[in-house]
């Protein structure tokens, strides 16, 4: 691993975030040494460590490890051909994405101020109309939600090393994937998550129903958002819930899973480590709000763990359930029939519910 002199690296405009406590970290890096180097352009330009370097400065350090990208060739439109060379890891492609997106997603925005279409653009061809996301992952040769894992694993290591830093460190040399790594993190702050008090109720379920109180921005109008009309959770919270211990080893999960943030629920459901299987549609009597359509279906996605089974022919019910709409985000009391019809005399679980239902137990702020 290279190393630059700490007193030659520029820290640019992009690094305006509270560093935090420098002191802490700084003697995690004195205990445990350096788990994961900042990352810089050839001209030692900071792209990513702004706290390992201002703790290195603390320690007295001279040097410091780190990864130096050649971000002109980055430009030039050869990512993918050292991406088939191997010679990216993990903290670079998250690097990558921290010099790209700003530019690109700028690029998108005048764009669109000037309404030009997709042939219409100009090189570098990096720059055209999507989600800035996907346009950086499928430049870096990767899917969209790699690429968010691979951030999630980055920053939880930058956060907090001593927890986290060494996922990041086994993803990077290529001794776990990344779909490893980052359960390893959502697993470990489950656990911290469990120590900091946050409880779910005694026992251990075998079918559990959620629906999570997205915390989401859009451009809907105030009327459609759910903030309106209660407490919501950042996509974070609701991957850490803490549900070691409280799922029996084969059980079933119901989710519910707004329309635009489909990915997120599939990202849930793997984080707490069940395998989707299929999908309810709920056809609601009216259109609502909506982005790009006016939604008037919601689907509740099922996803099982373990040797569950599915239901008895008999109970394997319609795909679909036609429903009137009640108050906001208030589900139909028909589906609680359906689970109990699919997976009778079982030990039922409802996460964030916001009513109580004999022979269940109900968990949420609402209850």
């Amino acid at each position: 691993m290279p190393l630059v002199k700490v007193s030659q690296v520029e820290i640019g405009d992009r690094f305006r975030q509270d560093l935090g406590d420098i002191d802490r970290l700084a003697n995690s890096i004195s205990d445990l040494g350096l788990l994961h180097p900042i990352v810089v352009t050839q001209d030692l330009d900071l792209i990513a460590g702004r706290r390992r370097l201002e703790a290195f400065k603390l320690l007295g350090r001279e040097e410091i490890p780190a990864t130096i990208l050649d971000m002109d060739e980055i430009w030039r439109g050869e990512l993918h051909e050292n991406r088939e060379r191997k010679d990216f890891t993990v903290s670079e492609w998250v690097a990558v994405k921290r010099v790209l997106e700003p530019e690109i997603a700028d690029e998108a925005r005048k764009r669109r101020l000037a309404n030009l279409k997709q042939n219409d653009l100009i090189e570098p061809e990096i720059f055209r109309l999507g989600e800035t996301r996907d346009i950086i992952a499928e430049y870096l040769g990767v899917s969209g939600r790699t690429l968010d894992k691979a951030e999630t694993i980055v920053e939880a290591a930058e956060a907090e090393p001593e927890l986290y830093g060494e996922f990041l460190k086994d993803a990077d040399a290529g001794k776990k994937s990344v779909d490893r790594a980052f359960k390893d993190v959502l697993r470990r702050r489950r656990q911290q998550d469990g120590k900091q008090g946050v409880s779910l109720p005694p026992g251990v379920y075998d079918v559990i129903y959620a629906d999570p109180p997205w915390r989401c921005d859009n451009d809907a109008s105030n009327r459609g958002k759910a903030e309106m009309h209660y407490p919501t959770m950042e996509l974070e919270d609701i991957l850490n819930l803490p549900l070691e211990g409280h799922v029996a080893v084969d059980a079933v999960l119901f989710l519910w899973a707004t329309n635009p943030l489909l990915p997120w629920a599939l990202d849930v459901m793997e984080a707490w480590e069940f395998t989707y299987k299929t999908n309810i549609v709920w056809v609601k009597h009216r259109f609502g709000t909506g982005w790009y359509v006016r939604s008037q279906h919601e689907l509740l996605l099922i996803g099982v763990r373990g040797r569950i089974g599915t239901p008895a022919d008999e109970d394997r019910l319609s795909s679909v359930i036609h429903a009137p709409a009640g108050r906001h985000s208030e589900k139909p009391k028909e589906v609680y029939e359906r689970i109990e019809r699919m997976y009778p005399n079982r030990t039922y679980l409802e996460l964030f519910a916001r009513n109580t239902r004999r022979g269940w137990t109900s968990w949420g702020d609402e209850v």
